[in-house]
C-alpha cells in the first residue's frame, strides 16, 4: 500500500515436509495448526481458517469481489455475477462438512444482475468489504509462508479459472498466484504464476504437475527477494525476479470468462456445470519478529 512502512526482512522461512493430502472426500486439518517443520520455533500463525464451524467467518472474509467494477458494488467480473445472500438471497459461497465451497454455475436467474450475466460464482477475500454491508478492516501481509489444502474444479471446467491468489490494495500488478487452475487445461493441469511491473507488465508461470480435481496442499514462501512455491511439501519452483514488496491480501475464488478459441479460460459454453472448488483450510505464518512489527495498514 502506498506510504506503508516497510517491514524488516523476514528470514528463516524454509518450510519442511508437510503431511500429504488425504483421500479426496476427507477433511484432514489438525485440531491445532502448527508451522511447517523446519521453520524454527519462532513462527507465529497470523491468519488461519479451518472452515469447520459451518458458517463463513465474515470477520475474516469479504464475499464481494474487490477487483470487480465498483459501479456494481463488487458483484460483477468477466462473465460472472457474485450474488450476496443479504442482497439477492442466494450466495455461491458456503461452509459445511469441514470445508469452504465456492460454486460456479450457468444459471441465468440470479436477481438484480445489471449486465445480464449468464453465470454465477463466488469469492472470499481477506480485503476490507467494498460497500456499507462489510466494514471489517481486513487482513494483508508482507512476507511469510501461506498454504492451503484445496480440491479444484473438474478437469473439464472450461470457462473457469479457480485458485488462491494474493493481490495488493495499491493496484495491479503485483499479483502472486499460489495456485491457479485455468479451465482451458482439459487434463486438469494447475499452474503457479506471478505478475509484476518493471516498465511493462511481465509474468511467468509453470505447471505444477498435479491435477486440479484432486486434493493437494499448495504453499508459498515469500521473502524480500525470493518466492518459492510448494505442492504437498515439495518445492516445485522459485523465482527472485519481480518479487512484490507491497502488502497483499488473500483471495480464494472461481472466475468465469473466455469464449470460443480462448486459450486460458476456455469456452464456458463447452463447459460442464456446476463446478466447485473446496478448501479444507488455509494458514499463514510469519516469524515472530515480523508478526510483532505488523503495521496498521497490514491488519
Amino acid at each position: 500500500m502506498a506510504g506503508a512502512a516497510v517491514l524488516a526482512a523476514t528470514v528463516g522461512l524454509a518450510p519442511g515436509p508437510i503431511v500429504g493430502p488425504a483421500a479426496a472426500d476427507e477433511h484432514s486439518g489438525p485440531a491445532v495448526p502448527r508451522p511447517p517443520a523446519g521453520t524454527g520455533a519462532d513462527q507465529t500463525l497470523v491468519f488461519a481458517d479451518e472452515f469447520d464451524d459451518g458458517t463463513v467467518d465474515r470477520g475474516k472474509w469479504s464475499t464481494r469481489n474487490r477487483e470487480a467494477d465498483p459501479n456494481v458494488e463488487g458483484k460483477s467480473r468477466f462473465l460472472a455475477w457474485y450474488p450476496q445472500a443479504e442482497d439477492e438471497g442466494v450466495s455461491n459461497v458456503s461452509e459445511g462438512g469441514g470445508s469452504l465451497t465456492v460454486r460456479a454455475d450457468d444459471h441465468d436467474w440470479y436477481p438484480g444482475q445489471p449486465w445480464g450475466q449468464s453465470y454465477g460464482t463466488g469469492i472470499v477475500q481477506s480485503a476490507p468489504g467494498t460497500d456499507r454491508t462489510e466494514t471489517q478492516p481486513g487482513f494483508q501481509f508482507r512476507y511469510g509462508y501461506v498454504e492451503a489444502r484445496i480440491q479444484g474444479p473438474a478437469a473439464d471446467a472450461r470457462g473457469t479459472d479457480a485458485g488462491l491468489w494474493l493481490y495488493s490494495r495499491s493496484g495491479w500488478p503485483p499479483e502472486i498466484d499460489v495456485v491457479e487452475m485455468p479451465g482451458s487445461q482439459a487434463a486438469g493441469k494447475v499452474q503457479i504464476n506471478h505478475h509484476w511491473n518493471d516498465g511493462g507488465h511481465r509474468n511467468e508461470w509453470h505447471y505444477a504437475g498435479v491435477r486440479s480435481d484432486q486434493w493437494h496442499t499448495y504453499g508459498l514462501r515469500w521473502e524480500p527477494n525470493l518466492l518459492v512455491w510448494y505442492v504437498d511439501g515439495t518445492e516445485i519452483y522459485r523465482s527472485s525476479t519481480g518479487v512484490p514488496q507491497d502488502p497483499m491480501f488473500v483471495n480464494l475464488a472461481i472466475e468465469i470468462g473466455g469464449g470460443p478459441g480462448d486459450t486460458f479460460f476456455g469456452d464456458p459454453a463447452a463447459g460442464a456445470w456446476p463446478q466447485r472448488m473446496n478448501v479444507d483450510w488455509i494458514r499463514l505464518w510469519q516469524d515472530g519478529g515480523a508478526a510483532a512489527r505488523r503495521t496498521a495498514d497490514e491488519r
